[in-house]
């Protein structure tokens, strides 16, 4: 197999907020307790603190679930088998959806722009037996392996189109000893 997408420290970065979700929760639930059980009469000030901790330890829980469970963590091909395998972040552990490259379909490209006009690039495709669209996000100016040109190759046109870093996009740089274009 080889791997063809690489999110580097993806699942650390997710697993490290999953760890400080659930301290913010349990500190939220010493407080309440705190509040109703050690006090006489009841600390009001304690128990908003622990409302507070534990809806925001659950909400960023959800959060953080809802926003990266499709996404791709790896994805490495066997393109003499035909063969693929998509890693999805899941707490603590990882998810392989495995089979034939024919399961992995519908590529799409798309490109996501948040505030400030910050864009970020992204494919979506679809695995045979898995209920939502897969997120494979690419930094700009990323060279495709070609086994992903072979795989998806209108997503592939997209985003090589919207970065301008297609194979002819080479020829449009100048090289040391010409000069820049300056319109």
């Amino acid at each position: 197999m080889t791997r063809i997408y690489d999110n580097p420290k993806f699942a650390l970065r997710l697993n490290i907020s999953v760890v400080v979700l659930v301290v913010v929760t349990i500190y939220g639930l010493f407080e309440l307790y705190t509040a109703f059980f050690r006090t006489d009469p009841p600390d009001s000030t304690g128990a908003l603190f622990g409302i507070f901790f534990v809806g925001g330890g659950i909400w960023g829980g959800y959060q953080t679930w809802n926003d990266n469970r499709d996404k791709l963590a790896a994805f490495e091909v066997d393109e003499a088998a035909g063969t693929a395998v998509a890693t999805l972040w899941r707490p603590f552990t990882s998810l392989k959806l495995a089979g034939p490259l024919e399961q992995f379909t519908r590529w799409r490209f798309k490109v996501q722009v948040a505030s400030r006009g910050v864009r970020s690039y992204h494919f979506f495709f679809r695995a045979l037996g898995y209920p939502r669209e897969i997120q494979m996000e690419i930094p700009r100016g990323t060279r495709l392996a070609e086994v992903l040109r072979r795989i998806a190759p209108v997503a592939v046109a997209d985003y090589e189109d919207n970065t301008g870093t297609g194979p002819d996009a080479a020829s449009d740089q100048p090289t040391p000893d010409q000069p820049t274009k300056v319109s």
